[in-house]
């Protein structure tokens, strides 16, 4: 089965070193989860991009960080979409004292765990989906990854 992880968008800032660790990464919380990947695109954009995809296929109208699309057409195979404001995400690093690769992180293993079937609605979803995005975020730290270049518009 392809097990295909890409990054597009403007800026597409991440390096090859970077990428193959997060790969790595998320390949590792497929096999916790006896989840298949089929395919999973992270595309990263402006603010203005994610609004109108909000507006329009949500019917949101509301800036937000991430946006999931879950493609997939079994219950224990991954295959997704995750579109990422990279806007949004600097400001909310700035409002929340932490460092960008760090929420970038967070926004992306955030939309990984959507499509894994974790939710963020009521009060003890929030918690669980937190605890996984800080064990993702530890189990990056464990593996010694270079971090995102800061992003500078």
């Amino acid at each position: 089965m392809t097990q295909k992880i890409k990054f597009s968008g403007k800026p597409c800032f991440v390096g090859a070193a970077w990428r193959k660790n997060f790969r790595s990464l998320v390949r590792t919380i497929m096999v916790d989860h006896k989840m298949n990947l089929l395919g999973l695109h992270y595309v990263f954009l402006s603010d203005q991009a994610l609004l109108e995809m909000n507006i329009k296929y949500l019917k949101h109208n509301s800036f937000t960080d991430i946006i999931s699309f879950d493609l997939s057409y079994s219950n224990n195979l991954i295959d997704g979409e995750i579109y990422i404001s990279t806007e949004r995400v600097k400001e909310n690093s700035i409002v929340l004292s932490t460092p960008y690769n760090e929420e970038l992180l967070r926004v992306m293993a955030h939309g990984l765990f959507h499509l894994l079937g974790y939710k963020d609605k009521t009060q003890k979803q929030i918690r669980e989906m937190r605890e996984k995005e800080e064990a993702f975020l530890s189990l990056w730290r464990n593996i010694n990854a270079p971090t995102v270049e800061n992003y500078t518009k």
